[in-house]
């Protein structure tokens, strides 16, 4: 799903741990994120700095285990930054996570195995 990505900025204790800035590029759409929490294996949560036609945009997912295999849940939540373009940017986005996320869990399942 990400064409391009490059790590703007290393995070406080980690490379891409908190506080790293990092550009993700997929097809024409060009995004800058800071990483603002993250716990090996479990959890990752960002904002959303710039590229997108949003503001305030928070996101969390969230890893558990589940019978052999893993749970993802990941939240986003923002406010359109043009009126009556909401709907458009939510499609976008849930087509995008929903694609990411198969590629989460396939990569996850390799993490899990044997927990």
């Amino acid at each position: 799903m990400i064409d391009e990505f490059e790590l703007e900025s290393a995070g406080d204790d980690q490379p891409e741990g908190v506080g790293a800035v990092r550009m993700l590029r997929n097809g024409r759409i060009r995004g800058r994120d800071r990483v603002t929490g993250f716990e090996q294996d479990r959890q990752f949560r960002y904002v959303h700095l710039g590229g997108l036609p949003v503001r305030n945009y928070e996101g969390q997912f969230d890893l558990a285990p589940d019978n052999g295999g893993t749970v993802i849940n990941w939240r986003v939540t923002f406010d359109a930054k043009f009126f009556g373009t909401g709907m458009f940017v939510h499609r976008a986005l849930t087509k995008f996570i929903a694609a990411a996320t198969q590629g989460l869990a396939k990569y996850a399942a390799t993490l899990l195995e044997g927990v």
